[in-house]
């Protein structure tokens, strides 16, 4: 099920006024827990509600009872509550799956999030160890270097669809695709797809081979030393297949 929008009424807070509707001045009078989130501070003036902030955002922004409620802090206020709702976004789909700096990024901002926040957002949460790029791109790199049939181009392309830096997506697929790797997922996909094919002429069948392990994505050397090892000719151009 995809998560819905945040909503800009759950990331703001209540008042983003410096002025009461008398156009008084406005003046925080309280700075209380809440009963949900003892870590969590609600700001007043008054019975009204200001907005609602982390006990350490408190200290950094040196609020206390009496402190003015200034346009600057009221922006202030809006942006920490809103990057905590973009935070929790994140979360939620960091607890389904894995996923890149750059994804992440893109998710928050189709989910609403101003660019500049959804950038804050991602930086604390590498900075906090909840994405590593590096780990995931080894981590991707190794399954998918795994699966039959994997080429080299095949799992770079799956690994820059996922959003992860090109140089990033080159160093991990050399260290999972090296010692062979590439021409023992060829030799592999071959077998299993004409291993079987005993009455069809070597020469067909070594064009069709090649035609294959070419659409999947293996270059000419890869395909030229799988079909050696195969006892196959390498001399015909692909054939290419129906």
């Amino acid at each position: 099920m995809k998560s819905a929008p945040i909503s800009m009424s759950s990331r703001k807070p209540h008042s983003t006024s410096s002025e009461d509707g008398a156009g008084v001045a406005v003046t925080i009078t309280a700075v209380e827990p809440t009963a949900a989130d003892p870590t969590m501070r609600r700001l007043k003036a008054g019975r009204r509600t200001l907005g609602t902030i982390h006990a350490e955002e408190v200290e950094s922004l040196r609020l206390r009872p009496g402190s003015a409620w200034t346009g600057a802090v009221a922006e202030a206020v809006q942006r920490l509550t809103m990057k905590r709702a973009a935070r929790k976004e994140a979360m939620r789909a960091l607890g389904r799956r894995a996923c890149s700096s750059q994804s992440m990024l893109e998710r928050l901002v189709r989910h609403g999030v101003v660019d500049s926040i959804a950038a804050d957002v991602v930086r604390d949460l590498v900075r906090d160890g909840w994405m590593n790029d590096e780990a995931l791109a080894a981590d991707l790199a190794g399954s998918a270097a795994r699966k039959p049939g994997a080429s080299r181009a095949l799992v770079e392309g799956k690994l820059v669809a996922s959003g992860l830096p090109t140089a990033l997506v080159h160093r991990a697929v050399e260290a999972a695709m090296k010692d062979g790797t590439a021409i023992g997922q060829a030799i592999g996909w071959a077998r299993r797809h004409w291993g079987g094919r005993t009455g069809e002429a070597a020469r067909s069948k070594s064009r069709r081979i090649a035609a294959g392990l070419a659409r999947r994505g293996f270059d000419e050397d890869t395909i030229a030393a799988a079909l050696d090892q195969l006892g196959l000719s390498v001399d015909d151009p692909p054939l290419e297949l129906d």
